[in-house]
């Protein structure tokens, strides 16, 4: 597998806990959240765009970074992951996306990661990688500064539902049944173990794996992963 990380890190800015030394081959963003100073944008370990960054940018950045990728791995097996910086504060959204929205600069730079995932997907169709290809779009956390936790209560920080509970979208045509919604608790750590299935590689045995695979969930086989989750 070709392993590529686009977008933020938030793991640590010194050896031996850079993108490059914890399995990705390439990177191409940031080791931390966009609003901490100096906020640079690296490409590996070189710095590809210095202080101060055009964040406006960004997404459109992203995306050329991501369609590349896939492009030159499209004879071999890849994993890509993808962490967009927004909408984190400090909101940004290119020119071409700027007042589109009836939702202000939050709206406008939520169109441009739309966008930017309609991207991704149209190259794995284009390419022909479309049924051979999991993608999953999930969040971190509920939302923070804009965003809507629906009926839940709290938000991004609080130890309520809204705060941690993010809808998760999984796509494999003709592996994932399409328009199907499901209420199985599973958690984040979950898509490791997933991932891993996916691959057809053995979870490791020389630690303790807390997550499990969502596939069977996934394909309507199974109703459950976690009976709880603390």
């Amino acid at each position: 597998y070709r392993t590529a990380l686009l977008g933020k890190w938030h793991l640590g800015d010194r050896s031996p806990h850079l993108p490059g030394e914890n399995g990705f081959d390439y990177f191409y963003g940031s080791y931390f959240s966009n609003d901490m100073e100096p906020y640079v944008i690296y490409r590996n370990e070189e710095v590809a765009i210095a202080p101060p960054v055009d964040q406006s940018a960004l997404t459109q950045n992203l995306t050329r970074e991501a369609v590349q990728f896939i492009e030159e791995n499209r004879e071999r097996p890849f994993f890509l992951y993808y962490a967009q910086p927004f909408p984190h504060v400090p909101l940004h959204a290119s020119e071409a996306f700027r007042g589109r929205s009836k939702a202000g600069l939050y709206g406008d730079a939520v169109e441009e990661i739309d966008w930017s995932v309609g991207q991704i997907l149209q190259t794995l169709v284009r390419l022909g990688l479309d049924d051979k290809t999991l993608v999953v779009f999930s969040s971190d956390n509920g939302p923070s500064w804009e965003g809507s936790p629906g009926a839940l209560r709290g938000r991004k920080n609080l130890p309520f539902e809204g705060g941690f509970r993010v809808p998760l979208i999984a796509r494999w045509p003709g592996v994932i049944p399409a328009a199907v919604v499901s209420d199985a608790l599973s958690v984040n750590f979950d898509i490791y173990a997933t991932c891993l299935a996916a691959a057809g590689i053995p979870l490791p045995t020389d630690r303790v794996i807390d997550g499990q695979d969502l596939l069977p969930v996934l394909k309507g086989e199974a109703s459950s992963l976690h009976d709880t989750f603390y």
